[in-house]
């Protein structure tokens, strides 16, 4: 039972890579507002709508986060008792 699990998880991540791929080839010819536009209609939000502008900020918000946790432990990580 679980090796058909680990080749069904296994099937289901090459078909996903496999369609990340075909998107990328497909989509690098276009602008970068056209690959917004596209990546918003594959997850199903508008480009410019009031969930889009907020999953962005919180995108953003996250990105800040995160990089100021890995700078505050990398320089908590310099300091020896």
């Amino acid at each position: 039972m679980s090796r058909i699990i680990l080749i069904g998880s296994f099937v289901a991540l090459l078909a996903a890579g496999g369609t990340q791929s075909a998107n990328a080839i497909e989509s690098a010819n276009q602008t970068a507002w056209a690959q917004a536009g596209q990546a918003c209609a594959e997850v199903g939000i508008a480009p410019g709508s009031a969930g889009w502008v907020i999953g962005l900020l919180v995108g953003i918000s996250m990105v800040f986060g995160g990089a100021s946790l890995i700078a505050m432990a990398l320089d908590a990580r310099a300091i020896r008792p």
